[in-house]
Formats: structure tokens, C-alpha cells, sequence
């Protein structure tokens, strides 16, 4: 890892109590990581990364998940993760899993959801302005267009702009779509396969162009927001996945983005972008 990549983005939530509460390890190989948890097994490999880096061009950073156990606590973690060497971090609202359903079909799954995002926009709007005074980058997904403008929200969904090879030999414009012979409503976002003949992909190009006109130009709830070419119709991923529907909203985030706009406002190009 020192000698090849230049960005390493790690999934941690925080301090040890939340890391373990949200990723624990399988207790099956307890024996592999000597009896540690996965938050000291992370806590050695960020230190040992940055002690390590020497004159290398790299960078170790942290992607975090809010939820109800992280959400009062974004403050602590800045100082956490600083304590650590980590520079930058982007956090994400908690979103629902990928199934065989749309999350709108799914009664049983909306009604064990909890996330509170004003919660999540007020500690996140503090935290901010704390991590900006201590020389730490605390972002959110939810702002992830606010260094320039761009009618898209996530350019990997372009399909060719970032494509994902599936385990199954299939390819794959988002990453919460990992496999390919049954996407089930995740359907939209598989346009390609291996051809083992061919030794080439076979490229369903319809589907492509579908994906790459999904725009906030073409998305009627999108028109006349203020926020349009700062999230671009939000993450096409989720949209999908809980509506069923690549034209489909997430009010409470168009609600959340516009408030992030008029609160922490426009910012020069990121650093590094959102893994």
C-alpha cells in the first residue's frame, strides 16, 4: 500500500465503542487479529500507514457512517481521528441496504429505519467550523458538488466514467450494485459483460445513454431549486434503490442539501474526493 496507491480511504465510524458497535469482527477469526477489535486493528494500521509514509505522496482517510450511536458525537471524533494523524474525512448519512425491492415496497424496512437528519445537520454544521479551526476537512455526502458546479451527482454513475467489474463479470455504474446476474431494481445500473470469447465487454449502450442523461436538467423536481448544480438530483444509487425510479427524490435530502448550502456555502475544489 505505500508503494503503490496515493489515496486510502478506510470505512471507520469513530471512537472504539462505535467502530465495534457498527463493524465488529467475526468472533470465527478472533485468533487472525491476535483478540483485537476492528477499532484497534485500524487504530495500528492508520498509525503505521502515516509513520510509514516517509516522502511518499499519501493519503489515509477516514469514511464515516451516521447513525443513531455516531450522531451527537461528530465533534469527539474530529479530535479522535486527529489524535490519529487522519487529515480528512468524509461522513455519510446512514442509507437503507440494497435488497431484492425497492425500500418504497419494503413496509417491514421503513419502519425499522431511524436516522434523524436535522440532527445529523446540526452537529455536522458545528462540527464543520470545529474541524475547519483545527486544520481537519470534515465533509458529507451531501455536499459532495459543493466545490463547483455539475448538473450530475455522482460522475461513476456515467457508467464509463468509473466503471465497476462484479465478481460476477459484469460492469456496474454504482458501487451499492455489486453483482450482476440479479440485480433485481438495481437493474439501470449494469451495462456491460465480459465476453470470454471476445475478450472484450459487450456494452449495452442504451442503457448507458439512459444513465448518462439522468441530469438535474432532466428531473423535474430538480427545476428551479437553488441547489440544482450543487447535487445534481442527489446520489442515483439510493434514489433507485428506495424508489425504484431513476427520476425518483429524497425530499428530506433536497431539504438537508439546501440547508447545507445556506449554511456552510460553496467551497474551492476538494482535496480529495468522496471514495
Amino acid at each position: 500500500m505505500l508503494d503503490n496507491l496515493n489515496i486510502v480511504w478506510i470505512s471507520f465510524d469513530g471512537m472504539r465503542d462505535i467502530q465495534e458497535h457498527n463493524r465488529p469482527l467475526n468472533p470465527k477469526f478472533k485468533a487472525t487479529f491476535n483478540g483485537r477489535t476492528s477499532a484497534e486493528v485500524l487504530e495500528d494500521n492508520v498509525r503505521w500507514l502515516i509513520q510509514n509514509t516517509g516522502e511518499r505522496n499519501l493519503m489515509v482517510g477516514a469514511r464515516v457512517t451516521i447513525n443513531d450511536i455516531n450522531i451527537d458525537r461528530q465533534k469527539e471524533m474530529v479530535d479522535y481521528f486527529y489524535s490519529l494523524g487522519i487529515r480528512y474525512v468524509w461522513t455519510n448519512p446512514l442509507f437503507y441496504s440494497v435488497d431484492q425491492i425497492p425500500v418504497s415496497e419494503d413496509n417491514a424496512k421503513q419502519e425499522r429505519f431511524s436516522f434523524n437528519m436535522d440532527k445529523y445537520l446540526d452537529n455536522y454544521i458545528a462540527t464543520y467550523n470545529y474541524a475547519k479551526g483545527k486544520g481537519l476537512f470534515w465533509g458529507s455526502f451531501l455536499t459532495i458538488n459543493f466545490d463547483g458546479e455539475s448538473v450530475y451527482h455522482c460522475r461513476a454513475c456515467m457508467a464509463t466514467g468509473a466503471p465497476h467489474l462484479t465478481p460476477d463479470g459484469y460492469l456496474s455504474a454504482c458501487d451499492m450494485v455489486v453483482m450482476g446476474e440479479k440485480p433485481y431494481h438495481m437493474e439501470p445500473f449494469i451495462f456491460g459483460k465480459w465476453n470470454i470469447e471476445k475478450k472484450a465487454f459487450d456494452l449495452y449502450n442504451e442503457k448507458i445513454e439512459t444513465l448518462r442523461k439522468r441530469s438535474s436538467d432532466n428531473i423535474k423536481h430538480c427545476q428551479g431549486c437553488e441547489a440544482r448544480l450543487h447535487c445534481g438530483g442527489y446520489c442515483l444509487g439510493e434514489i433507485v434503490n428506495e424508489t425504484g425510479k431513476l427520476d425518483g427524490q429524497k425530499p428530506i435530502v433536497c431539504k438537508a442539501i439546501r440547508r447545507l448550502l445556506h449554511s456552510i456555502g460553496t467551497n474551492t475544489p476538494y482535496e480529495y474526493l468522496h471514495p
